[in-house]
């Protein structure tokens, strides 16, 4: 099993977990998070886990804050997916079951009571966090039509020339379906929206912030 298929079949087992109700997804406010957001949203919605909204975190705004828990009470989520936003101890709403997915340097580990963890962080080379949810989102069921999330994501995070070194088993299928240019346009339209302070969306708006179609 390659080390993204691990990280999918270890995503499947933690979200089979869940409780009944809506998971929620949150995730960063950037070109790689708001695509990892918007795969990960439809991947649960296709396996039958109709997700609620998706949260954005933006600048100066913490996924582990209590002004964040105040606001994820509320909902009552039967999960949290949280993407792109780091890895560290603590919960974000004790009892809730939570899945970190990311690619960044850990700032703590939580334990395993607190968070399961999907980190590329020791991977070589390193996925970005869309390329860790769309593994997520293949572990569940179809998603190679949401394969150019993940190279937005990839493009957004390491720009052209790198994002294109590494994982030739995505990358080069959608340098061959999609030009370059559509490409980078994509994910000049998320950082157009990034700063616009997206909070609560649902997939289409997050969809919309991460180029809105396939290129």
């Amino acid at each position: 099993m390659s080390t993204l298929a691990a990280h999918g079949a270890a995503f499947t087992e933690a979200v089979s977990g869940f409780g009944p109700g809506a998971p929620v997804i949150l995730c960063h406010d950037d070109a790689d998070g708001l695509s990892a957001g918007a795969l990960l949203w439809r991947a649960l919605a296709r396996a039958g886990s109709e997700p609620g909204p998706v949260r954005v975190i933006g600048r100066g705004e913490s996924a582990w804050s209590p002004a964040i828990l105040d606001e994820l009470a509320a909902l009552a989520p039967a999960g949290f997916v949280v993407t792109d936003l780091g890895v560290q101890a603590g919960t974000i709403l004790p009892g809730v079951p939570t899945v970190l997915v990311d690619h960044h340097v850990p700032r703590s580990w939580p334990e395993a009571s607190e968070a399961t963890v999907i980190s590329g962080h020791a991977d070589a080379p390193i996925p970005t966090s869309s390329l860790l949810a769309h593994a997520c989102a293949a572990a569940l069921g179809a998603a190679d039509d949401l394969a150019w999330l993940a190279g937005v994501g990839r493009v957004g995070d390491l720009g052209e020339r790198a994002a294109s070194a590494d994982f030739p088993e995505i990358m080069g299928p959608l340098r061959k379906a999609h030009t370059a240019k559509a490409l980078r346009e994509a994910v000049s339209l998320v950082k157009r929206a990034a700063p616009l302070g997206l909070g609560r969306c649902r997939a289409g708006a997050a969809d919309a912030a991460a180029g809105g179609r396939a290129p």
